[in-house]
C-alpha cells in the first residue's frame, strides 16, 4: 500500500510537538512573570497604605519581650504606632503546616500593648465551646457573671486576681464581640487574631481594640511591701 501523498513525515510530527511545547512553556512563564509583577505591586500598595496611617515598619527583635517569644523565622511584618498614650506594635505571622496536599496555611496577627504601672496578673481569656458551657457552666472560681462564665473561660481558674481584672463593661464587651478574646503576660496586653491583615484597614482596626480594652482596663490590684494584694 502505498503512503498517501498528504501523509506528513514523521520529523514534520516531531516539529509541531516540539514548537507547541515551546510555545507553552513561553506562555508559562509569562504568566508566572506577570503574577510575580502584580504581587510586588499589591505589596507595594499594601505597605504604602499602612505607612500613609502611621505605622512603621521596625527590625526583627524590636518590641515587647513576648512578642519576641516566639522566634523570626515565620514572621511577615512588624509593625510599631504611637495610639494616643500607647505605643502599639504588631506582629503577622505565616506558616505552612504538613506538605503536599494535606498542607495548610496557618496565620496569626498578634497587637501587643505594654501597660503601665507594672503589676498586672497574668491572664489568659478564651471563648468557650457551646457544648463546654453547657456541660459546665462555669471553670474554676468564675466572675459571678454566669452569662460571662458559660461563654469563657479564664487561666488561672482557682485565683480570685484576674477577677478584679475583669470588670463589667469588659465582660460586656467581650460578650458582644467589640473585644475579641485576649491575654496579660508579662504587664503586657495581649490580642491575637487567627488570619492575615487584608488590607491596611485591617491593620488599624485590630488595633483600636486593644486601644479600647488597654482604655477599660482598671489599675493592677496594690500590693504591700511583701508583694500580698491588699
Amino acid at each position: 500500500m502505498q503512503p498517501s501523498a498528504f501523509a506528513m513525515p514523521d520529523s514534520a510530527d516531531g516539529l509541531i510537538i516540539v514548537a507547541f511545547m515551546a510555545v507553552g512553556v513561553l506562555v508559562s512563564r509569562t504568566a508566572a512573570k506577570s503574577a510575580i509583577r502584580a504581587m510586588r505591586r499589591r505589596n507595594a500598595e499594601f505597605d504604602a497604605a499602612w505607612a500613609r496611617q502611621g505605622w512603621r515598619r521596625v527590625p526583627v527583635g524590636d518590641g515587647p519581650r513576648v512578642m519576641n517569644e516566639g522566634g523570626f523565622r515565620d514572621e511577615r511584618l512588624r509593625l510599631v504606632k504611637q495610639i494616643g498614650d500607647h505605643i502599639v506594635w504588631m506582629n503577622w505571622r505565616n506558616w505552612i503546616n504538613g506538605s503536599g496536599e494535606n498542607s495548610s496555611g496557618e496565620h496569626r496577627t498578634t497587637y501587643f500593648v505594654q501597660m503601665t504601672p507594672a503589676g498586672y496578673p497574668e491572664l489568659l481569656v478564651r471563648r468557650r465551646t457551646r457544648l463546654g458551657g453547657q456541660l459546665i457552666p462555669r471553670r474554676g472560681l468564675g466572675t459571678g457573671d454566669p452569662d460571662f462564665d458559660q461563654a469563657f473561660t479564664i487561666t488561672p481558674h482557682n485565683t480570685p486576681g484576674p477577677n478584679r481584672i475583669l470588670t463589667s463593661p469588659i465582660r460586656q464587651a467581650l460578650l458582644v464581640g467589640t473585644i475579641p478574646a485576649w491575654q496579660i503576660r508579662d504587664n503586657t496586653l495581649i490580642i491575637e487574631h487567627r488570619a492575615p491583615p487584608r488590607s491596611a484597614a485591617d491593620i488599624d482596626t485590630w488595633a483600636q481594640e486593644i486601644i479600647l480594652l488597654a482604655a477599660m482596663l482598671p489599675l493592677p490590684p496594690a500590693r504591700d511591701r511583701q508583694g500580698t494584694t491588699i
